[in-house]
């Protein structure tokens, strides 16, 4: 896929006199299109799940594409998770004058490759649009209770949302943009459904048109919007946790002291300048007993989140509440087994109305 991007660039770029900027460092690519104060930034990652096949055939009917290993004669996945989303990227770098793209390695590793991402290349973004979700609807605006963007950024762009049929979903899961948050970048980001479905699977299909949509809209919001920094207002910065034996990424989080004096130093417990809306309340300890999976006990995916009403994971790739806990015994296990699960993870019990409260 480097090698791909690497191909692709050198054809864009010869395209136009535009000066452009290639950088390729710690197995991620940057490219920088045009010469400007700021730049709208597009990012996508250049992994995927599925092992290598060597005599894959992609199908097209008009509608949609899905993928064949011909030589066992079964579908397999076709690489929807992220190749919608480098498409995308590439399309915005072949069409806008003035952009930044970056392709990240080993997202679906834990974002390994957006960790290590040299956050000085990004200093004069103004926001950060990703295509790494399947379906089509969702624009997400929070990552594990970490808001992606404010209120402008949203007034900015609902009416481009609404037409494109899509709407603002606070239930993301872990993907490049929420790493660079951690990583310190305070601009607005989002991550957006694109078109593909059911990947980190065999009967992954991708939808041409709605890819084609969300392409669409990606450049409407940089035309409409680009050309001024957006601040993300309630950019809380990069929290630290405590490191436990049973860590979820993906849960409330367990903050520490130094976080929390943080904080306070900053608002001076001003609730009125609250950054963590109905997210941050007194109650938020008891979340932190909560001892949660990290991934999904089905498909072993880490695009989970956890859902207090139903006591379970929510799998966005099973499409399915996974990982029950008190409701439910995981993974069909025995009441036995699950006596003994519960055991050696020394798991918290809370009543749900506590929780709830």
């Amino acid at each position: 896929m480097d090698d791909y991007l690497r191909e692709q660039f050198k054809t864009i770029s010869s395209e136009s006199e535009i000066i452009y900027d290639y950088s390729y460092k710690d197995g991620n690519t940057y490219i920088t299109k045009g010469i400007a104060d700021t730049y709208p930034c597009v990012i996508a990652h250049t992994d995927t799940v599925h092992d290598i096949c060597e005599d894959l055939t992609v199908f097209d009917n008009t509608k949609i594409m899905f993928a064949m290993d011909m030589t066992l004669g079964t579908q397999t996945g076709i690489g929807g998770d992220d190749k919608v989303g480098i498409y995308i990227a590439l399309e915005m770098l072949r069409s806008v004058d003035v952009i930044k793209v970056a392709f990240f390695r080993d997202e679906e590793h834990g974002c390994l490759g957006s960790a290590e991402a040299d956050m000085n290349w990004f200093k004069d973004v103004e926001f950060v649009l990703q295509c790494d979700r399947q379906g089509y609807k969702d624009f997400v605006s929070d990552i594990y209770g970490q808001k992606l963007f404010d209120r402008s950024f949203s007034k900015a762009i609902s009416k481009i949302l609404t037409k494109y049929g899509k709407k603002e979903n606070p239930q993301g899961g872990l993907t490049d943009v929420y790493q660079l948050l951690e990583n310190g970048l305070d601009v607005c980001v989002a991550n957006i459904s694109c078109g593909y479905y059911r990947p980190h699977t065999d009967t992954e299909v991708i939808v041409i048109s709605e890819v084609f949509d969300t392409r669409d809209m990606v450049l409407e919001i940089i035309d409409k919007i680009g050309g001024t920094m957006w601040k993300n207002g309630l950019y809380t910065g990069p929290y630290i946790k405590k490191k436990t034996a049973y860590e979820s990424s993906r849960s409330f989080g367990e903050w520490n002291d130094t976080y929390e004096d943080r904080y306070n130093e900053k608002y001076k417990e001003d609730k009125s300048k609250d950054r963590w809306d109905d997210f941050y309340d007194e109650d938020r300890e008891y979340y932190n007993q909560l001892d949660l999976e990290t991934c999904c006990s089905v498909c072993n995916s880490e695009e989970i989140i956890y859902d207090d009403a139903q006591d379970a994971d929510w799998c966005y790739s099973c499409d399915d509440y996974t990982n029950h806990y008190s409701n439910d015994t995981p993974n069909g296990l025995s009441i036995d087994e699950y006596e003994e699960w519960l055991t050696k993870k020394e798991k918290v019990s809370l009543s749900k109305s506590k929780l709830n409260e």
